[in-house]
């Protein structure tokens, strides 16, 4: 069967900061950010096998990350090809992103 967007519950990966500096706001920020990070994860959002062929390929994104052009790079992959037919959390995942580029 198809793998369906969410259905990878046991994907596990670590993040690593190094280097960190900051105290009051921005440190009660990073904090406040690696605790939702904990309770809530994070979507992957480089590579087809996170939103299916959204008629972005990897090397068009890739390039968009290389040039520091990262919006560019989210608008390919959470651009939904024409004629595509979503469904669910994917399709609540594409009109979250249209609605607020969030």
């Amino acid at each position: 069967a198809p793998m369906r967007l969410g259905g990878c519950g046991g994907n596990r990966f670590s993040i690593v900061l190094r280097g960190v500096a900051g105290s009051g706001r921005a440190a009660k920020r990073v904090r406040r950010a690696m605790r939702a990070l904990r309770r809530q994860g994070f979507v992957n959002y480089f590579g087809t096998q996170r939103f299916g062929a959204a008629g972005a390929t990897n090397h068009d994104v890739g390039l968009r990350a290389l040039l520091w052009r990262y919006e560019e790079g989210v608008r390919l992959v959470m651009t939904p090809p024409p004629g595509a037919r979503l469904t669910g959390a994917e399709a609540e995942a594409y009109d979250a992103w249209a609605m607020g580029r969030d």
